[in-house]
């Protein structure tokens, strides 16, 4: 949906003035399937020795390495096909720390927003495991909801730098996303009525700051998407419903995909853009060329997945992490 976003909506605003009769102008909703996802897996991956060092090494050693790779590609690219996108040097140190927008710098690729909030979100999960207050979430997320629905209203008629902080810090626009991922878990893991109400108070008051700051057909999404996620999550525990072996056969390129995501999702943009140019420049328009990008960022996802991200995660951690800590 993001790359299908990307190569038709997006490029068409940006990089050119093309007008494709296709467009996926929502394709952009499923950011909030990242986010959702990674709310649900901080707590349902979390281990009873927790280790906050480790959590965030472990976090970052995930992280930077292929990030690294993808950006230097992505400039060479933008150097030698799309230079109006390319950065300085200066920009290009700062995209190093993965913190790009708090201090004011230009973006290697533009896809890149969304790892700001997934570090910011990784910090506040840790300080929750570190301060054993996991099983208090869920309170923990009313407050934080109420406060991003206030911030909604007072960030509208308010900007300085104390509102700008929370806004960081609570993750506004997307931290509900976040929320809902962490309300599946609880929901799913609820032994009583007390235990499962508090969750779904949070799941309402994150549908109503959602339709407050987006569409209602992205609201729609949304509320679909967590009824997915959580279907998914309830079944995995009670087994109430299993898939035939032939719709597992079918299903089963998604587990791939999901394995590469990461990769592609860094790789695609900017290289993707370039590629589409370059036919345009030869007089080639047609929507059918988004095609490839779509193949080459999934190969190229694939390579940077295998030979890049899973072989240094394996050695920076043996390295970086003491697994007698």
């Amino acid at each position: 949906m993001i790359l299908l976003y990307h190569y038709t909506t997006q490029y068409c605003q940006i990089i050119s003035d093309l007008d494709y009769p296709i467009r996926f102008n929502w394709g952009c909703y499923a950011v909030a399937t990242f986010f959702i996802l990674s709310g649900f897996l901080s707590f349902y991956t979390a281990k009873s020795d927790f280790n906050f060092r480790n959590y965030l090494k472990t976090k970052a050693i995930r992280l930077y390495p292929v990030y690294w790779i993808c950006m230097i590609i992505t400039i060479v690219i933008c150097l030698m096909f799309l230079p109006k996108y390319s950065v300085s040097i200066k920009d290009f140190l700062i995209n190093l720390t993965m913190l790009t927008e708090l201090f004011k710098g230009k973006y290697v690729d533009g896809a890149y927003w969304t790892l700001l909030r997934e570090l910011i979100f990784y910090v506040l999960i840790g300080i929750i495991f570190k301060l054993n207050l996991k099983n208090k979430m869920h309170y923990f997320s009313l407050v934080w909801i109420l406060m991003l629905i206030a911030m909604h209203f007072i960030s509208a008629n308010h900007h300085n730098l104390v509102i700008t902080f929370f806004n960081y810090l609570l993750i506004c626009k997307y931290g509900h996303h976040f929320i809902l991922g962490i309300m599946v878990y609880f929901i799913v893991n609820s032994r009583s009525i007390k235990e499962f109400i508090v969750p779904i108070i949070n799941c309402l008051f994150c549908i109503i700051y959602q339709a407050l700051s987006f569409s209602i057909q992205y609201t729609v999404f949304v509320i679909v998407l967590f009824l997915i996620v959580l279907f998914v999550a309830l079944n995995s525990k009670y087994c109430f419903y299993s898939l035939n072996e032939k719709t597992t056969k079918l299903l089963s390129p998604l587990a791939f995909l999901a394995s590469i995501s990461y990769a592609v999702y860094l790789i695609h943009q900017n290289f993707g853009y370039a590629i589409i140019n370059l036919f345009e420049s030869y007089g080639i328009t047609s929507e059918i060329v988004i095609l490839i990008p779509i193949f080459l960022s999934i190969i190229i996802g694939f390579v940077l997945h295998k030979f890049i991200e899973i072989p240094s995660t394996k050695k920076l951690k043996k390295v970086f992490i003491n697994s007698k800590n």
